[in-house]
């Protein structure tokens, strides 16, 4: 066996090992692990956070979430994102669809829980500050109501005035 196979072959063992480690420890999750591997799923198989497997499995929750919301099932929904979230923590859709469904079923709470999550992963999109002062609203909260809608007419207007900026270049 030449050295190169022999380097090859130690570094296949390795990562080997490293992913049983991983795996078996009770520690084995994504908030304890900073290489971004998960645990063994029920297939048997690992997935490292950022590969384009990952981000494919995390879409595909999302979509079939969206698929349960356009039949009403907001339950069913919450549970498909509910799992692109475990699976991607930092996807700002996942939460921002999640929150969607959560106050279509009237969990208003969980609902900001979702937006305030979506909102610090991506402080732009106004729509998600007026579903969240929407939700505020049906709790009770005028003010808390009143400074989210205004923080989504800001962004849209200063959007509107960036894009008519630039359409006139």
């Amino acid at each position: 066996m030449s050295k190169k196979s022999n380097l090859k072959l130690k570094a296949v063992a390795f990562g080997a090992l490293f992913a049983i480690s991983l795996a078996i420890s009770p520690a084995a999750n994504a908030a304890d692990n900073p290489f971004g591997m998960t645990e063994l799923s029920k297939g048997g198989y690992m997935i490292v956070a950022g590969t384009a497997e990952h981000e494919r499995k995390v879409k595909k929750y999302i979509r079939r979430g969206l698929d349960r919301m356009s039949e009403g099932d907001y339950h069913g929904a919450i549970v498909y994102f509910s799992r692109a979230i475990e699976l991607g923590p930092d996807n700002p859709s996942a939460y921002f669809h999640r929150g969607r469904a959560k106050f279509e079923e009237g969990d208003y709470e969980g609902a900001i829980a979702d937006f305030d999550q979506f909102i610090a992963l991506d402080p732009g999109y106004a729509f998600a500050y007026t579903l969240r002062g929407d939700a505020k609203e049906r709790l009770g909260d005028k003010q808390g109501a009143r400074q989210d809608h205004t923080i989504a007419d800001v962004i849209d207007y200063v959007r509107k005035d960036c894009d008519s900026e630039s359409d006139q270049s």
